[in-house]
């Protein structure tokens, strides 16, 4: 819920004012501030787990859907 606050109170701070919409919403401002504060390592966490994803899939499409020991190949 309050990342949906903190996405209002980014949208509107330039027509209401921050100070203005965390009263009305029964929000910190500190805490929208600390919120802010954590967006660039937010969006590298999320970059890293975009890209293991991205690692995960290509594996699993080399392997032909398969995992486990029935993904080996006994020669």
């Amino acid at each position: 819920m309050k990342t949906a606050a903190w996405d209002f109170v980014s949208a509107h701070a330039g027509i209401f004012g921050i100070k203005r919409i965390c009263r009305t919403l029964e929000v910190s401002r500190s805490g929208y501030y600390r919120w802010i504060a954590g967006a660039e390592v937010r969006a590298a966490r999320q970059a890293d787990e975009d890209a293991l994803v991205a690692e995960i899939r290509d594996i699993h499409a080399e392997h032909h859907g398969n995992y486990g020991m029935a993904s080996l190949v006994v020669v």
